[in-house]
């Protein structure tokens, strides 16, 4: 809990020169905590596929609240009527029409109600938020990442520093039993021994080099930070032991956890769903209008000296009477998830 709470503060006081550094030179010599955050959040891929994938969504919504405004169209054809239809008229056969139609029109629908464009208009403000919270669980998951990476790199270097303590300590105690032992105080037992322990720790030392170079490398993989640059780790000690008092009697409030936030909002989403299928009893109703040129003659050369308006206007409505009890088992899968 400590650690989290340094881990949210790193991203709320992050200390703006830092920060700066990083986008003027794309590089931290000296490189705190806050600082790698910040510079895993502008380089990490992950993050940035996040966002990508908010301006998908935001993009996604808008085309489909589109549906709300008038849909307007232009259409035109031309038909050649190679043999003219015969119709009966009065006892007769009579051939109509002519060789040569051609028509150029204006369509324009609105929509008055529909269930898609309602489920957008409805849930459009919850998939942003959807889609906000899982870059925040992006970031949150770069924050952890990285600072277990951070602490990790320190706990090697001071692994490393006191192995090399435990050596200078253990070539003088070398040092002390050989001399004892040419001056013939102790036998041959305790110089070998002291020569085992240094050469231990001298592997152990080596051992720890090789993981340190392992731990950074890690560590500039999830910052995203290139091999070909300088990467020096800085804290403050004391800063950190201030930071490990805790008030241990806090209450933990599992609303603040990211995780139960994006199943709070998957779970409102899915009330949305199961109020679509629903919506699919209503009826759908929309106003269209149409004004066209209709142009008639035998003579291709004259086809379009005389024009043939005409337009109309109307509400189409659309109510589902019976279709096979789908609808009936969309809501209940609807309830299920």
């Amino acid at each position: 809990m400590v650690r989290n709470l340094f881990l949210i503060a790193a991203i709320v006081f992050v200390p703006i020169k830092n920060f700066s550094q990083s986008s003027q030179h794309d590089s931290l010599p000296n490189a705190t905590l806050p600082a790698c955050i910040q510079y895993a959040f502008k380089h990490q891929p992950l993050i940035q596929q996040s966002l990508i994938d908010q301006k998908i969504v935001d993009a996604t919504i808008k085309t489909k609240l589109a549906d709300w405004y008038p849909q307007v169209s232009f259409a035109g054809y031309y038909q050649y009527n190679i043999k003219l239809p015969t119709n009966l008229f009065n006892g007769n056969y009579i051939t109509t029409g002519t060789s040569n139609i051609a028509s150029v029109g204006l369509t324009g629908t609105q929509n008055i109600f529909n269930r898609d464009i309602l489920l957008a208009s409805r849930s459009a403000h919850d998939i942003r938020k959807s889609a906000s919270q899982m870059t925040d669980s992006a970031r949150i998951n770069v924050i952890v990442s990285v600072s277990k990476a951070f602490y990790d790199v320190l706990l090697t270097q001071k692994q490393e520093s006191l192995l090399d303590e435990d050596i200078a300590r253990l070539g003088r105690t070398l040092q002390d039993a050989y001399n004892q032992y040419r001056g013939g105080i102790v036998d041959k037992t305790d110089y070998k021994r002291a020569t085992i322990s240094l050469n231990n720790a001298k592997a152990q030392r080596k051992q720890a080099q090789d993981l340190l170079t392992a731990k950074y490398f890690y560590l500039r993989q999830l910052m995203g930070y290139p091999d070909s640059l300088q990467l020096e780790l800085q804290y403050d000690s004391a800063g950190l032991e201030r930071e490990i008092v805790f008030d241990t009697t806090q209450q933990i409030n599992y609303n603040n956890r990211i995780e139960f936030r994006l199943l709070q909002t998957e779970k409102t989403l899915q009330q949305y769903n199961l109020k679509y299928y629903k919506w699919g009893y209503l009826p759908s109703a929309y106003i269209y209008g149409n004004y066209n040129f209709g142009y008639l003659n035998s003579d291709f050369g004259k086809l379009y000296e005389r024009a043939f308006p005409n337009s109309n206007v109307g509400v189409q409505l659309n109510f589902p009477i019976f279709q096979g009890t789908r609808r009936t088992h969309e809501v209940k899968a609807a309830k299920l998830e």
